[in-house]
């Protein structure tokens, strides 16, 4: 149990990590200096045991490429064009792929609206709008189309935002500038986000890109006429030389121009 496993961390500290005396449990003084240190020796266990993992199993010149996307389909193409299938698929959000970019565990990252820094280079793979995900007894508009205006007038299912929060914000700041908008209600794939306009919850909002060619019993998907654009992105550190990295530049970018 997590709460037996803390409560051993405290008796060995010697000290309380959590204040309890109130309903809503927090941090106490000793907590709150704790955990920095925590976080970074979890992050060093994590290194470890990843490049333990990988000098156990990988292949010794595997590229890691780790991905946002909602599937891996059209990415087992880039499988197949390496030498001897040495590219990895590591399915994890773009934060989680940042982190693994800064700590060398994946040796690049596909994810979404990525920003790049002193230490991360990247490139715009595609540009993609969004579409609303509605019952398909009752498509929206006419035409095949709906306005953003009118798929906010009720609840909208979008992601999480630690999904990727510069994906969540490009949305959301269309809708108001001010902050003031967020999704009503959340799933952590299309599949999640189905199920709720199913349940009749609210209309759901997903990545174009993400629904090109796929048709999903009992919804329909329309593209959000005067919506947003955001940005897939290939992020690597500036110092990679893995000798791999311009093949899966060439390939992903490759990929997304066929798809356009």
């Amino acid at each position: 149990m997590v709460s037996q496993a803390v409560r051993r961390l405290e008796r060995d500290l010697g000290g309380e990590l959590f204040d309890r005396r109130r309903r809503t449990v927090s941090l106490t003084a000793l907590g709150v200096a704790f955990l920095p240190l925590a976080r970074v020796a979890h992050e060093s266990v994590i290194d470890a045991y990843e490049g333990g993992r990988r000098m156990a199993t990988a292949h010794p010149m595997a590229f890691v490429l780790g991905y946002a996307r909602d599937t891996a389909g059209e990415l087992l193409e880039l499988v197949r064009a390496s030498p001897t299938s040495s590219v990895e698929l590591r399915n994890m959000p773009t934060p989680a792929q940042l982190t693994a970019l800064r700590h060398r565990r994946i040796h690049a990252g596909l994810g979404w609206e990525t920003p790049s820094s002193d230490q991360i280079e990247t490139v715009t793979v595609r540009r993609t709008g969004f579409v609303v995900v509605a019952p398909d007894v009752h498509p929206p508009g006419g035409d095949g189309a709906i306005s953003l205006r009118e798929v906010v007038a009720g609840p909208v299912v979008g992601w999480p935002s630690r999904i990727s929060p510069e994906l969540t914000n490009v949305f959301t700041s269309a809708v108001d500038p001010a902050g003031r908008w967020s999704f009503a209600l959340t799933g952590t794939s299309l599949d999640d986000i189905v199920a709720h306009v199913l349940a009749g919850r609210g209309l759901g909002v997903f990545p174009s890109s993400l629904v090109e060619g796929r048709s999903v019993p009992g919804v329909c998907f329309a593209p959000i006429v005067d919506g947003p654009t955001a940005r897939e992105v290939l992020a690597w550190r500036f110092d990679e030389t893995h000798p791999l990295l311009d093949l899966v530049r060439r390939t992903v970018i490759e990929m997304a121009e066929r798809s356009i």
